[in-house]
């Protein structure tokens, strides 16, 4: 649908950058011809070129999704407005290294350095997988597809999923599905410290630490305890199918561990981007900075440090394609111009004149009145559902104001009644 929207504004391409969650050769190919389905619809519409070229790997487009923490990076980045900056990124789980038989491990927390015009230089990765025998054998210096770049950084490999996986698996124990992070987040605040849940972060049990030219890596297991409620009474009365788990203050007690605990961890990462960048100016991205409660806690902590944090609005993997779009811009033109793009209000708009929406109200039996702040609280605290439509649409998986629907959160089963 993007690229059909494209025809609107040009019928010439001169380079695609691919952003997806995995690269675009497991992404489906076109029939008999065999190339991507990317640079087969474009070819098809005309947008790049369709004559004298090798289909299968066009050189018009170029895919970006194997540096999925990079180009997160590269999102925040360019738009921050900021000449340097060092880039934290602590996400479900980035690109993936093939480690042999059916073996991965997948990036899930990045520092990145960032500077005009395209360098992005990883300091720090945290990768997780599941199978340790691989890793006590691991040899950088055979493996250059994990490395990926120059120069040395510093490499932790573990046995856990990371602390969005962390705050997934929480999510699912309190009777959410995994994506659904947000609502173990507004739980937070329902709980209280119960000293009958075990940290859930444990303290790392090191291998040896071997130091290549290119790479220092540091295997470490475990990292992360495991959820499992045989383990402790705290959890150990699991709820029926009917019961609602967020009812029962050991699920919120989990809650508000799992949201301390977690920011905390990254407070530290990003404590640590800034001193070993020797960076004071912060860019924050990844699903984990969607976590609005934890980035207050980082702004009223960091600005005590003198440290700056931009945390981008657009840090789901929607922004990744913005991301891989402007540093694919950068890397072609080489241009040394600062792009200040803060703004997330990218969509589109629509102009309705009043005579338009006056017909409309009145074939409905709708009254029209002017929107006050005042007017919309008063409807919603009589238990009336508001939609804000205004402007242009905003970028980015939270609702920021110009496409809201909104309704008074102290009503019971106000979900159910808004649904």
């Amino acid at each position: 649908a993007a690229m059909m929207k494209v025809k609107e504004y040009t019928n010439k391409l001169d380079y695609i950058f691919i952003s997806h969650t995995q690269p675009i050769s497991g992404a489906g190919k076109v029939d008999f011809i065999g190339d991507n389905v990317y640079s087969g619809l474009a070819r098809k519409m005309g947008l790049i070129e369709r004559k004298n070229v090798d289909l299968r790997n066009h050189p018009q487009v170029i895919d970006l999704s194997f540096q999925h923490h990079k180009i997160h990076a590269a999102c925040g980045f360019y738009r921050s407005g900021w000449d340097n900056a060092v880039a934290v990124i602590v996400d479900g789980a980035g690109s993936s290294t093939h480690m042999g038989d059916d073996n991965y491990m997948w990036e899930v927390e990045s520092i990145i350095d960032c500077s005009y015009p395209t360098n992005l230089k990883t300091l720090y990765k945290h990768s997780g997988c599941s199978t340790m025998p691989i890793i006590n054998n691991y040899d950088p210096d055979t493996n250059s597809e994990y490395l990926g770049e120059e120069g040395t950084h510093e490499s932790v490999v573990s046995g856990n999923a990371g602390i969005v996986k962390l705050y997934e698996a929480v999510t699912e124990y309190c009777g959410f599905s995994g994506i659904e992070a947000g609502k173990t987040m507004g739980l937070f605040p329902y709980g209280k410290p119960n000293n009958n849940i075990p940290p859930l972060f444990c303290e790392d049990s090191k291998f040896d630490t071997k130091l290549t030219n290119k790479n220092i890596v540091t295997p470490r297991y475990p990292a992360t305890a495991i959820i499992n409620s045989n383990q402790y009474d705290a959890l150990s009365d699991n709820p029926g199918d009917s019961e609602d788990a967020t009812l029962m203050q050991n699920r919120r007690d989990l809650a508000y561990a799992l949201q301390t605990q977690t920011q905390e961890k990254v407070l530290q990462l990003i404590l640590k981007a800034s001193k070993i960048s020797g960076k004071k100016k912060v860019v924050f991205s990844g699903g984990y900075a969607l976590n609005c409660v934890a980035n207050y806690y980082f702004l009223d902590r960091l600005s005590e440090m003198g440290i700056e944090l931009y945390v981008e609005p657009i840090s789901n993997d929607g922004g990744t394609a913005i991301g891989a779009a402007l540093w694919g811009f950068y890397q072609i033109s080489k241009s040394m111009e600062k792009l200040n793009g803060r703004d997330i209000y990218l969509g589109f708009k629509y102009d309705y004149t009043d005579h338009y929406i006056e017909t409309l109200a009145e074939k409905y039996g709708a009254v029209v009145e002017d929107a006050t702040d005042d007017l919309a609280i008063e409807l919603m605290t009589n238990k009336n559902i508001v939609a804000c439509f205004q402007g242009r649409s905003e970028n980015g998986p939270r609702a920021l104001g110009n496409r809201s629907l909104m309704f008074d959160p102290t009503f019971k089963d106000g979900k159910d009644f808004v649904n």
